[in-house]
């Protein structure tokens, strides 16, 4: 459900390790409370701010290439509230890339 979204939305596009990217969003939202609720109610079907969605996964994605100085280009309308350095640490430290 998550990869049709992605597709839809044209998440990926300046994107250029997809695994890598879908690898960190997996990550997120099994370690996220925010990431977790945003993906349970894609898939739940609930009612969502379809924009806002889009945007927290930009969002987290733009951070995640920052940190790790990949220059991905990821178009963001809106910002969130970053993560933490120390817990981006742990993500690309468990998945491999740092």
């Amino acid at each position: 459900m998550l990869s049709s979204k992605i597709i839809s939305w044209n998440l990926f596009k300046g994107v250029t390790d997809h695994q890598k990217a879908m690898n960190y969003l997996n990550y997120i939202i099994n370690t996220n409370f925010e990431a977790k609720s945003a993906y349970e109610n894609i898939i739940s079907g609930k009612e969502y701010d379809d924009s806002i969605t889009k945007n927290f996964f930009a969002f987290a994605l733009q951070q995640y290439s920052n940190y790790l100085g990949l220059d991905w280009n990821i178009q963001v309308e809106n910002k969130f509230i970053e993560f933490p350095k120390n817990y981006l640490e742990k993500v690309a430290i468990e998945l491999g890339d740092k």
